[in-house]
């Protein structure tokens, strides 16, 4: 059942981050970076970044630790509505658009308003496929000099939603739940479109890496990056 009414809807979002909030403050976070000040929990950065995330973690991503001056390129579909309202409660900016419908003016609005503001994308949504990465992050991140910072967020105890192209992740009360940054991958700003297939594959297998680090370090192996925070 689909509700149209607006204002029921960020009724419903806001009530949706509370029960998330909830939900993650009974976790155990903690927040990794291999590459100093890139993490989007971290306030004042001398930087601006593009942050790279999966789409089937968004859930840890957006409500697992405080997030500074971030916005996040969120589908124009219904459901994307539903995700952009929640990002507003808990002070995200999101921007509507996506690589099928609105993308361009999302890009646009980014390169040109958002100065101030990283930015987080999702690359394989909103319709997959599942960890592959769609060029529209490299395109920007060549037009506008900004790093891509490979992000994943994995947990040691979650319900897993089915979805159409991928599941949802929802960490289980009490979970251990590790936010792992990568270093920063620069796209060179006359890059083609017959090397951005190459330098996406070259993302998919950065963030592939990490998301292997980071479940190691959950089952116990500690690693070498730096830890930012943990939290009870």
């Amino acid at each position: 059942m689909k509700i149209r009414n607006r204002t029921l809807n960020r009724l419903l979002a806001r009530l949706a981050c509370f029960a998330f909030r909830m939900l993650l403050r009974t976790c155990k976070v903690e927040v990794r970076e291999k590459q100093p000040r890139t993490s989007p929990y971290v306030p004042n950065q001398p930087e601006r970044y593009l942050y790279c995330l999966w789409h089937d973690m968004i859930v840890l991503h957006t409500f697992a630790a405080p997030h500074y001056d971030l916005a996040a390129l969120v589908s124009r579909h219904r459901d994307g509505g539903y995700l952009a309202d929640a990002m507003a409660a808990i002070g995200v900016h999101p921007v509507r658009g996506s690589s099928s419908k609105g993308g361009a003016e999302a890009v646009k609005e980014i390169v040109a308003e958002l100065d101030g503001w990283h930015v987080a994308i999702t690359p394989d949504g909103p319709r997959g496929p599942r960890h592959q990465a769609k060029a529209g992050i490299l395109w920007l991140a060549a037009k506008t000099g900004r790093p891509i910072v490979p992000t994943v967020g994995v947990c040691d105890n979650a319900w897993r939603i089915k979805g159409s192209w991928t599941d949802l992740t929802i960490p289980k009360p009490f979970s251990r739940v590790l936010m792992y940054g990568g270093k920063f991958l620069r796209v060179p700003a006359d890059l083609d479109r017959a090397s951005l297939r190459q330098f996406a594959e070259r993302l998919e297998g950065e963030m592939e890496q990490l998301e292997a680090e980071a479940k190691r370090i959950i089952a116990g192996d500690d690693g070498n990056a730096a830890t930012l925070r943990r939290a009870a």
